[in-house]
């Protein structure tokens, strides 16, 4: 493994759980286990606006792990939903 991998893995075992869980939100940051870190989307999907989470009359999402992280709140940010995603993407079906 390259030296600066093991640098980064090292000072990632030294975060205190309070450090690890610290992800821009309000509350832990959690993935699902069918989580994809990369994937091949539809043209023109890849936004609030077509994910299957989204409750466009409250501008909020109803996505557990995105509730969770932002402190038990599914209110989404104040812009366009064509301007903003989640890491909890899925696209609407």
């Amino acid at each position: 493994m390259p030296k600066r991998l093991l640098i980064l893995a090292q000072k990632f075992e030294e975060l205190t759980e309070q450090e690890e869980n610290n992800y821009g939100g309000k509350g832990k940051f959690e993935l699902p286990s069918n989580h994809k870190a990369a994937m091949v989307i539809e043209n023109g999907t890849f936004s609030c606006a077509n994910c299957k989470f989204v409750d466009v009359e409250n501008h909020s999402c109803n996505n557990s792990y995105y509730i969770q992280w932002n402190g038990g709140d599914g209110k989404l940010p104040n812009v366009s939903l064509e301007k903003i995603c989640s890491d909890w993407f899925e696209v609407k079906k």
